[in-house]
C-alpha cells in the first residue's frame, strides 16, 4: 500500500508496530516498509500515528532492557 503511494490507516500502523514488537512481523517486512516510507513519505497523520504507537509500545522495550541489565526486579502490569 505504502509502496504504491497510499496512506496507512491508524489501525494498520498499530497492527504493524504491535506485530513487530511482539515478533509476529519479521524485520525484512518492516525494512521494506521503511524503504517505501523513505521514497514515498508520510502524511502528518501517519507520522503522528506511528510516533504515538511507538511511544506506547516503548514501556515493553524499556522494561526488557532494564530487566536484562538487572536494574529492576519488579513485575509490571500493562493494561491493554
Amino acid at each position: 500500500k505504502k509502496r504504491d503511494g497510499g496512506k496507512l490507516t491508524t489501525e494498520e500502523i498499530a497492527y504493524l508496530i504491535r506485530g513487530y514488537v511482539s515478533g509476529d512481523i519479521p524485520d525484512y517486512q518492516v525494512s521494506a516498509l521503511a524503504m517505501a516510507i523513505y521514497y514515498k513519505g508520510m502524511s502528518i497523520r501517519e507520522i503522528h500515528d506511528l510516533t504515538t504507537e511507538m511511544v506506547s509500545s516503548g514501556i515493553n522495550m524499556i522494561y526488557l532492557v532494564l530487566k536484562a541489565l538487572k536494574l529492576i526486579n519488579i513485575q509490571l502490569v500493562v493494561l491493554k
